[in-house]
């Protein structure tokens, strides 16, 4: 999918440097929003998943 933004812009007429920046903002942007959603499902799912003493519930 990015691979086509970038060659869509360069057939458009971009400059080419500038239809590399906008791939690598796309991939930076993935990455974080990736990175972030990881860390909050870790955050919010870790006081389910253990209790104070930091031992590993079970459910049934």
């Amino acid at each position: 999918q990015l691979p086509g933004m970038m060659s869509g812009q360069i057939i458009a007429g971009a400059s080419p440097i500038q239809a590399v920046q906008f791939q690598l903002l796309i991939v930076f942007l993935l990455l974080t929003t990736a990175s972030v959603t990881s860390i909050m499902l870790g955050l919010l799912s870790y006081p389910t998943l253990f209790n104070n003493r930091k031992q590993l519930l079970r459910f049934r």
